[in-house]
């Protein structure tokens, strides 16, 4: 047989291998430490090298470390700042013409002088050839808490001068980033929606230098972001055209300060920590109504959650469908407590993805047809601070599995009903945070989804007969044991025995990845029969424990099927 290299393949399809093999590694959060595995996949060959997607090159990385080391002169650890940089690599391989950033890492807690600028200009960054830049991102708290101790003794003026140094040598910035925590590179769903996250308190003094560079460039950015613990306030009106606007708005103060004249522009908005109605900032707009964004693509609304919430709002902005012809990923968090349904406002928009977190009890006010025509969804309960939740009716959630709908990818958590009936037939990757799993309910799941994939259950327990584990049970436990429990063609194998698989009918044609997590009871005899009505199923991912007992059972039944740790089935129930 004639054996083929990669080095065979048309150059358009390595290209595009090489691109796949690079996108996990050089993405919006990757590292230093990330840049040089792609350099590891670019020196295999002269080939590869030159077909790198050029979006690897597009940052220059400057990072700080600081080594601790003990010193006998002065009896105590000395801290020692160091700095690398990629610059040189991407000069050697001459490549500087595609970069188009500079990423910041300083992810540590040191207080001493920033020393940025020196660094800057050791690795000769403040040289024309670089002073183009059009983005800036600093990752890690490093910018924030540097320069905060007795050795700066006039924290505004080292911010000053730190902003005075920026805005001499780079006067292009069109976007200034920051990202205080640096996110896992194996995440289940799209950071996208990161900024909803509730944000972490902070006990450290804060420099304001950040706070000072926002404030400098606002009027130049075509991207303006600013999260808590950043805050800046405006004193005095600015005119700004954005393409990106990410606020925190209990850290942007006197948003009526901004005016936005070409809303055309906007093509991503997303704002946290909403009081009430939604804010219209300052739109230059001759109307009382929301003006027209003609290329919004993402808008995210995340509410404040409220202690007393006001009475709901019962204005719908359905009279504004029209004005989001372009809107493909909608995210909303806690709006229930100010509008009824928000979500109907934008049932006619053209969405691909949608991400709804609400307190489950309101989900019965929200229609279901805002999932009818979307390719993604991300339904996430939030649970109510007051009362017994857990004897809630189980149709405030499943009401939604159905409804008719076209979405293909879907994350539903925390601790939702198990969709024992669901109406998602075009479903291809599902994961599932729920309450009590068996493989009988697994089965009949399966059964039901005919060109499902990828399914991931994260359940409490596998185990029918945990008296704590109907948290949507009806009012007849017995009865929901019974429909938990009821036989299957799983039940006819012996993992004792050889099995016959003469006749043996596929529950599922099509599901590849299978991952089961649990911290309470897991079944994995009945989960190692499952791989025989699999006949497509490549991988079985387990808790680490129980990974060499789920081998041995599966090797009887199916050789083909990978049992491996739940981390590894992560990559495949990515939600973006």
């Amino acid at each position: 047989m004639t054996r083929y290299s990669l080095n065979d393949m048309p150059v358009t399809v390595l290209h595009s291998v090489l691109a796949f093999l690079c996108q996990d590694i050089f993405h919006e959060h990757a590292l230093l430490d990330d840049y040089y595995k792609a350099m590891d996949i670019a020196t295999v060959c002269r080939l590869w090298g030159a077909l790198m997607p050029s979006f690897v090159y597009h940052y220059i990385f400057v990072e700080r470390k600081i080594v601790s080391s003990y010193s006998w002169l002065c009896d105590r650890v000395i801290e020692k700042v160091v700095w690398f940089s990629n610059v040189s690599s991407i000069q050697y391989q001459h490549k500087s013409h595609l970069a188009t950033g500079l990423r910041v890492v300083m992810n540590d807690d040191y207080i001493g002088p920033l020393q940025l600028p020196r660094a800057l200009n050791t690795f000769r960054l403040t040289s024309p050839l670089w002073t183009g830049f059009r983005a800036l991102q600093f990752f890690g708290r490093g910018i924030l808490r540097s320069g905060t101790d007795i050795r700066t003794p006039d924290m505004m003026a080292d911010a000053a001068g730190f902003c005075d140094f920026m805005q001499f040598n780079y006067r292009s910035l069109e976007s200034i980033i920051l990202h205080p925590t640096i996110l896992s590179l194996r995440s289940d769903v799209s950071d996208t929606f990161g900024a909803l996250a509730t944000p972490q308190s902070f006990n450290y003094t804060i420099s304001p230098r950040y706070s000072l560079l926002l404030r400098l460039y606002v009027q130049s950015l075509s991207s303006l972001q600013c999260y808590f613990p950043v805050s800046v306030t405006l004193h005095e009106p600015i005119t700004v055209n954005l393409a990106t606007l990410e606020l925190d708005l209990d850290s942007f103060r006197r948003l009526e300060h901004i005016t936005i004249p070409d809303t055309a522009t906007l093509e991503t908005i997303n704002l946290i920590n909403i009081p009430g109605d939604i804010p219209l900032i300052g739109f230059q707009s001759q109307h009382t109504v929301l003006p027209a964004f003609p290329n919004l693509r993402v808008l995210q609304l995340g509410f404040k959650k409220m202690l007393d919430p006001p009475e709901q709002n019962p204005m719908q902005l359905g009279r504004f469908i029209r004005t989001y012809p372009k809107l493909s990923k909608l995210a909303i968090k806690q709006s229930t407590g100010v509008y009824q349904d928000l979500y109907s406002s934008f049932r006619d928009a053209p969405l691909r993805l949608l991400q709804i977190n609400e307190n489950h009890r309101t989900l019965a006010h929200i229609s279901t047809e805002i999932i009818r025509n979307i390719d993604c969804l991300h339904l996430e309960t939030i649970r109510p601070g007051e009362g017994h939740w857990w004897d809630d009716p189980a149709d405030f959630v499943t009401r939604f599995y159905l409804a008719e709908s076209t979405v293909r990818r879907a994350a539903l958590g925390l601790a939702v009903p198990f969709p024992t009936n669901i109406n998602w037939h075009d479903l291809v990757c599902l994961s599932l945070s729920t309450d009590m799993a068996t493989v009988t309910r697994i089965v009949h799941l399966l059964e039901q989804l005919p060109v499902l994939k990828y399914l991931r259950i994260t359940c409490m327990t596998m185990d029918p007969h945990d008296p704590d584990a109907y948290y949507w049970g009806t009012n007849d436990r017995q009865a929901d044991i019974r429909t938990a429990t009821e036989l299957t063609v799983v039940d006819s194998v012996r993992l004792d025995d050889p099995p016959n698989t003469r006749g043996i009918e596929p529950i599922n044609h099509n599901l590849q990845v299978l991952a089961i997590f649990t911290p309470g009871y897991f079944d994995g005899e009945s989960l190692s029969k499952l791989p025989l009505f699999l006949p497509l199923l490549q991988m079985l991912a387990v808790d680490d424990e129980y990974v060499d007992a789920v081998r041995r059972n599966v090797g009887k039944i199916n050789l083909g099927v990978l049992v491996c740790p739940i981390d590894y089935s992560f990559q495949y129930f990515v939600i973006k």
